[in-house]
């Protein structure tokens, strides 16, 4: 790389008071809005080097190219006011000049701003200055961003705003992305992570996340040792949070275009310390796009630790995974009201799809008759029952809490159970074992809430739903236990 040669430039903002007059008013100004223009005024920093207590190592060359327009985010509240994070604000700049043309978006009310993003280009849409605003080259200007703005009416405000030379091959020294500097569009996208011991048992996991641009770790690096915020939550459980990373939007469909490596990490207090082992992938468009869920909500990509014995399918492992968290999901979403049946039927619903979820997996990767048959039978029971609590929580109307909220922690307790059950169980290679084994803790799920309803219900309605929820549940683990009995295990 060549030897560098840093400039700054200072760009000046000058808040300047913009005013208007009706008829009725003429003569009388009053100032209403207040108006942003930048200049750049460019200094040599060479002589400085000496001065900094940091070796500034291989910075490219500035351009001696004119600048001819500024891109810029402005926030307000945190709220983005002018320009977004996807498309930054562009704004000339005068015709032989280094400050902007008088724009509209930049007539503001008084109040106090952010400058979150601050760009300077050529004429030819090339990127030569960039304000830092974390990053090693932050530490190499006296204000990086994001910059605080202060404009009242009637008051001309000045603000300087030091922008370095830029080379993409440094992006992240700016405390940038490099897609935030391109006009592109970018997606996020959400990862966790189980880690399974020798014995089977399910734990929420803890890893560093890695993502580059290309196909493997020699491309451009857009994240470094990312972790997710892990803890214990009011329940006494250990959780870990999704970690959520925007990306670049690729328009080639099937083109694969990021690599990402995920690395276990020890979590003393939740499991023993274990082999540093990393998962990894590409990523294309079409990758992306399936784990969007509607407009607002995102499937994360679900990686699993030493969880899938060598040979096995992972196809219907990764389905069947994401069956029970998606159910869990929706009950542990649920509020409670007070009102015992209302919960218990509202509870019951996403229980049944939960059931209906795994009996297709089953229909799809499954070879034996009697499990194919329960299935079968499960796509149309659990559809009726959903159906009949539908009715009641129609009819009911609003919930109807009662002085005794102990059925709470009961249900909580047996949803917790029935989750820590069915995640332990190790996957086979087997969809007919494992799908038996794993409605096993299913059934009883229900069973418990059940029998929740019936000691805290009051309506005859959900409390004769529950007594048929019982009988039918129960007969389903004696004829699971009895499948698993004659089938064996596959694994001896």
């Amino acid at each position: 790389m060549k030897k560098f040669k840093l400039c700054i430039a200072s760009l000046a903002v000058f808040a300047m008071i913009f005013t208007s007059c009706s008829k009725e008013e003429e003569g009388i100004s009053q100032a209403k809005k207040t108006t942003l223009s930048f200049e750049a005024i460019v200094n040599d920093l060479v002589s400085n080097r000496a001065a900094s207590k940091q070796s500034l190592g291989d910075i490219p060359e500035c351009s001696n190219d004119d600048p001819a327009f500024v891109r810029i985010i402005l926030l307000q509240g945190g709220t983005e006011v002018v320009g977004t994070s996807n498309n930054p604000y562009r704004i000339d700049l005068a015709s032989g000049q280094n400050f902007t043309v008088e724009d509209a978006a930049l007539e503001l009310d008084p109040g106090t701003y952010n400058l979150d993003h601050f760009s300077v280009y050529n004429a030819d849409g090339d990127l030569i200055w960039l304000a830092p605003r974390g990053g090693d080259l932050a530490n190499f200007v006296d204000t990086p961003l994001p910059l605080s703005i202060d404009l009242g009416a009637g008051v001309k405000k000045y603000v300087e705003v030091p922008v370095l030379c830029y080379d993409n091959r440094d992006v992240n020294q700016y405390g940038y992305l490099f897609f935030e500097l391109d006009t592109n569009q970018a997606v996020e996208f959400c990862f966790f992570a189980n880690y399974c011991d020798d014995s089977g048992r399910h734990f929420t996991a803890n890893y560093s996340l890695d993502v580059w641009l290309g196909t493997d770790n020699t491309g451009i690096q857009l994240y470094n040792d990312l972790e997710p915020t892990v803890g214990v939550n009011d329940h006494g459980d250990f959780f870990a949070s999704p970690l959520c990373v925007a990306l670049p939007y690729n328009e080639g469909a099937n083109e694969d275009y990021i690599y990402y490596e995920v690395t276990l990490l020890d979590w003393e207090a939740n499991y023993d310390s274990v082999e540093h082992k990393v998962l990894s992938g590409t990523l294309n468009k079409n990758d992306i796009e399936a784990h969007f869920d509607g407009n607002d909500n995102i499937d994360y990509e679900h990686l699993r630790f030493n969880c899938v014995e060598e040979g096995v399918n992972e196809e219907y492992v990764a389905e069947m995974e994401a069956a029970i968290e998606n159910m869990m999901e929706e009950i542990n979403a649920i509020p409670y009201t007070g009102d015992p049946d209302y919960d218990f039927a509202r509870k019951m619903i996403p229980h049944h799809r939960g059931e209906i979820a795994l009996a297709e997996i089953e229909l799809e990767y499954g070879h034996h008759e009697e499990m194919r048959n329960m299935a079968e039978q499960t796509l149309t029971s659990a559809p009726e029952s959903i159906n009949r609590l539908q009715n009641f929580l129609e009819q009911h109307g609003e919930p109807e809490p009662i002085s005794d909220t102990q059925y709470i922690e009961e249900m909580e307790a047996a949803m917790e159970e029935m989750e820590v059950e069915m995640t332990s169980i190790p996957y086979t290679g087997d969809p007919d074992y494992d799908f038996a084994r794993k409605m096993i803790p299913h059934h009883q799920g229900a069973i418990d809430l059940s029998l929740i309803e019936l000691e805290y219900g009051v309506h005859e309605m959900t409390r004769e739903e529950a007594r048929m929820i019982i009988d039918s549940q129960q007969q389903g683990i004696v004829e699971l236990e009895s499948f698993i009995e004659e089938h064996g295990s596959p694994m001896e």
